[in-house]
């Protein structure tokens, strides 16, 4: 028990430092272990040497920033600790299957050989359903921010969407979507652009909402989510970084629709219990 919390926080350091050099060295003095027994530890443990380990979270950090962001790959190299680009680029064909300027300009994401966070592996795997989705008309409005791609959702965009979630079901009373898009930010290469547009399925007539959004049709991975909306964004993470790959799904270009059902008591400010369902458009990879 004693081993297992020392590697809980050996891994959440390494999570927190991975744009840091991080050497065996460090960890065996963090851990108060020799160099060679937390390798041993580790290894048994993991059931994969500590280096690699490193070696491969750096690599999945380097994959979402290139997927997600404009910063130029001798800067993502150089970031990660990466001798240079062309070893960054070698390190990385070998892992994905293709150069990194490819799997940016790809128009599928596939997560198939991400390493997420060993911590994460406790998360317990939720129900998916493989639904074609046809195209929907949400009436509503939209609200954007700009993020930074981090190992944690932002407290600051936990409050925002869970906020202007509680105002849309205390002000519409009924089931509210989100249908959010993610693009890199025009205002800094280190930053992540979402643009969400937050409303109801309704006749227009019915509603006060001015702006339309129609979904597009297509297949979808459906999951449901019941509970705390403070675990919600790390679910939602873990479902792109765990499910997805585990089911052999590519997830394809399109937004993410979020479907939160009415909930009267989540407006009140001390309770965050929320229940939705989320589609992923994918395909078969």
């Amino acid at each position: 028990m004693i081993r297992q919390k020392i590697l809980q926080q050996l891994l959440e350091w390494i999570e927190c430092n991975l744009d840091h050099p991080i050497s065996i060295e460090d960890i065996a003095q963090k851990s108060g272990y020799s160099r060679r027994n937390i390798q041993l530890l580790f290894r048994n443990f993991m059931h994969m040497p500590l280096g690699s380990y490193i070696r491969k979270r750096r690599l999945c950090r380097a994959a979402i920033l290139v997927r997600l962001t404009a910063k130029s790959m001798l800067d993502i190299a150089l970031s990660l600790h990466f001798d240079s680009q062309q070893s960054f680029s070698r390190e990385f064909k070998k892992l994905f299957g293709c150069s990194p300027r490819e799997y940016r300009l790809r128009d599928f994401w596939d997560l198939t050989n991400i390493l997420p966070p060993l911590l994460t592996r406790q998360y317990q795997k939720t129900d998916c359903r493989l639904i074609n989705l046809p195209e929907t008309r949400i009436w509503g409005n939209s609200f954007k921010y700009d993020i930074e791609i981090s190992n944690k959702p932002p407290d600051e965009e936990v409050k925002l969407r869970r906020n202007h979630l509680s105002r849309c079901l205390q002000n519409l009373k009924t089931d509210i979507y989100y249908v959010s898009t993610y693009t890199p930010s025009t205002k800094s290469v280190d930053l992540l652009t979402v643009e969400t547009f937050a409303g109801t399925v309704c006749d227009h007539a019915d509603t006060d909402m001015p702006k339309e959004w129609i979904t597009a049709g297509g297949l979808y991975a459906s999951f449901r989510y019941e509970g705390d909306w403070e675990y919600y964004a790390n679910w939602v993470r873990n479902l792109y970084l765990i499910e997805l790959p585990a089911r052999g799904l590519v997830r394809v270009n399109g937004c993410d629709i979020e479907r939160f059902y009415c909930n009267e008591t989540f407006v009140e400010k001390n309770n965050n219990y929320v229940v939705c369902e989320i589609f992923i458009p994918v395909r078969p990879a």
